[in-house]
């Protein structure tokens, strides 16, 4: 089974996700238990590391390290992608200007950000690559 993160993952949400399926395999849920063959071959008991790898290997990664430098990664992009949109609502020019100096990509990954500084080439790439970008909400609306 192969999964797609969320656009905007969460560790805590994924470490949950995996305590979650170590329970229902302990419980002897027939679902949990297919889960786990299918990520590492049969199990008569499990522990946590286990389930955290079944889980990784259904998002697509070969270890909970990977994964989890994915999501931590991923996780900072946002974070500045925020930074940066509550630093133009709150008119801060060199609070983006900083933000923006400390994570450059956001200019490319962020159909907002992109917007925002006026690059008509990236803001057209992303929506290219999914026109849905174009619903997404991000910063504050409610900010003064």
């Amino acid at each position: 089974m192969s999964r797609a993160l969320p656009a905007r993952p969460s560790l805590d949400h994924l470490k949950n996700e995996a305590k979650a399926l170590l329970k229902a395999f302990d419980a002897g849920e027939a679902a949990a238990r297919r889960r786990i063959r299918d990520a590492l071959g049969d199990h008569a008991t499990l522990k946590l590391s286990d389930a955290q790898r079944a889980l990784a290997r259904e998002y697509g990664f070969p270890t909970w390290t990977r994964l989890s430098n994915h999501v931590k990664a991923a996780r900072g992009i946002a974070d500045a992608i925020d930074a940066f949109l509550a630093a133009v609502q709150q008119q801060d020019l060199e609070g983006a200007r900083r933000t923006l100096a400390q994570e450059p990509r956001i200019a490319t990954e962020s159909l907002h950000v992109a917007s925002v500084l006026g690059s008509v080439s990236d803001a057209r790439r992303l929506i290219e690559e999914d026109p849905a970008r174009v619903s997404v909400k991000a910063g504050d609306p409610a900010a003064d």
